[in-house]
């Protein structure tokens, strides 16, 4: 470790923790020599503004993906439904309900190369991120993207659907840590009062959007499980499983058609 990289960790310890040094390099690795580039992103991180944020970029899976204030930037957490659809299919055709920065989407792509998949999303932004890593990791040709709800791809069937659906309640939003509150869209992390507002319009949609024997796989919030998998089973859907994250934490949703 260099002087420079050691004197940055302890700068922004207090707000990186265990990561500092990582993210002390990621930062002199941005600024490009830069010292007064390198001294303004050290500003943002000491004001808790997210280091993938600030360097524009973040790494989900196998990828490295674009991220800007239009997306959620993507978590470790959300590999778990990457795991799980690996290990109980490899589909040809994926569907992405909210894509954001296209990370679920693109992942599944990256393992199943004969596949083709649909994003979908409310947010023109969040799209344009999206196309961007599309093309930032060579699946242009195979990954299509739509504006709208989550029936925007209705019509079509797919052997998996995946998602990362709102899942906050409201009323939680206020509570968030900086780095989340204030800098992820709103528009992707509030799921209503209860927090299953999404998960119910999203499962009343699969018996449309899924082929037979076709595969859900939904991530979930703390405490979710039990919401989640009731609804599906009343939609008459069979529950595979529910994965628990690499923290323990129940994160995915597992149902087939």
């Amino acid at each position: 470790m260099s002087k420079l990289e050691k004197a940055l960790a302890e700068r922004v310890r207090s707000v990186a923790g265990d990561s500092a040094r990582i993210e002390a390099r990621w930062l002199i690795e941005a600024a490009a020599g830069d010292q007064a580039k390198l001294e303004t992103m050290v500003q943002r991180r000491l004001a808790h503004e997210p280091v993938d944020r600030i360097i524009g970029s973040r790494g989900f899976w196998t990828l490295d993906l674009l991220v800007t204030p239009a997306v959620l930037s993507p978590r470790a957490d959300s590999e778990t439904l990457i795991r799980v659809a690996l290990e109980h299919a490899k589909p040809q055709t994926v569907l992405d309900l909210g894509t954001g920065s296209g990370a679920l989407l693109l992942a599944m792509l990256a393992e199943c190369p004969m596949a083709t998949g649909v994003g979908v999303d409310l947010s023109v932004d969040a799209l344009m991120v999206a196309k961007a890593n599309a093309e930032r990791c060579g699946m242009a040709a195979r990954a299509q993207f739509l504006e709208g709800g989550f029936a925007a791809a209705k019509g079509a069937r797919f052997d998996l659907v995946i998602s990362n659906p709102p899942y906050i309640p409201s009323a939680d939003i206020a509570d968030l840590g900086a780095e989340v509150r204030d800098h992820d869209p709103h528009l992707a992390l509030d799921g209503g009062a209860d927090g299953l507002v999404a998960y119910r319009e999203i499962i009343l949609l699969l018996p449309d959007l899924l082929l037979p024997n076709g595969i859900a796989i939904l991530e979930i919030g703390i405490g979710q499980a039990a919401d989640v998998v009731a609804l599906g089973q009343a939609g008459g859907l069979t529950l595979l499983e529910v994965r628990k994250d690499y923290g323990g934490i129940e994160r995915a949703v597992a149902m087939k058609r």
